[in-house]
């Protein structure tokens, strides 16, 4: 009798402490695809937030439009799903249960954009438009190069790993004087500083897991690259 009553007493014990009854995660996953044509989607960024609307998790759709995102703690959430020359998908109130995977299919709707018309007057002409090369920030950041096309020499560099958990490395064979990190829709998120202009490198573990854009210019020839994030 002695010893049931330790046995019993044994087992709540056990089941006081933290943990001992916490939920599995679970996750979220899916298929990516355009509304119109059904074709998949790879590189979209899909984001969870919680019901504060603080980001919680993140993934990017595979080259098959396939995105796997995982662990998450059971409960509701609110997914978005966004993509250059697309409008973002919201979807609200998602359940996510425990030990799970619970499947989402995204059809994104393509976008329609309206081109704002831009004048430029000037008394006297300042720049000659056919000896530079413009940069990516805004039309009145322009570098004169004093070459003309054929005489500029192609970039030519390497940025790895890719993709990546957050360590970003950009070689080149000339040296870089800027380099710059913008979302799929355009918005700047990153400006990194330019210590070593032949081999950069920077820590971006701190952005949400999604498919980002590195520019970079070497004050004569400006490339753009995809670059994916991942947690």
């Amino acid at each position: 009798m002695k010893t049931l009553k330790l046995l019993i007493i044994g087992l709540a014990v056990l089941c006081l402490k933290p943990g001992f009854a916490q939920e599995k995660a679970g996750a979220l996953i899916g298929v990516v695809s355009d509304l119109e044509n059904m074709e998949t989607l790879p590189f979209v960024n899909v984001v969870i937030k919680d019901i504060k609307g603080n980001i919680i998790a993140g993934g990017v759709s595979d080259l098959d439009g396939e995105f796997n995102i995982n662990p998450i703690a059971p409960g509701h959430y609110t997914i978005e799903a966004s993509f250059a020359g697309y409008e973002t998908e919201v979807f609200k109130q998602v359940k996510v249960k425990s030990g799970e995977k619970t499947k989402l299919n995204i059809l994104l709707i393509e976008g329609s954009y309206e081109l704002i018309e831009c004048v430029i007057t000037c008394q006297q002409p300042v720049i000659d438009i056919t000896r530079t090369v413009c940069w990516w920030k805004s039309c009145g950041n322009i570098l004169s190069t004093g070459l003309s096309d054929s005489e500029i020499i192609p970039l030519s560099f390497s940025i790895f790993p890719n993709p990546s958990t957050g360590e970003l490395n950009l070689k080149a064979d000339s040296e870089i004087s800027e380099v710059l990190i913008t979302n799929m829709n355009g918005q700047s998120v990153s400006e990194i500083s330019v210590d070593n202009p032949n081999d950069i490198s920077a820590n971006l573990s701190h952005l949400p897991a999604a498919t980002y854009i590195v520019h970079f210019s070497d004050g004569i020839s400006r490339k753009s690259q995809l670059w994916i994030l991942q947690h």
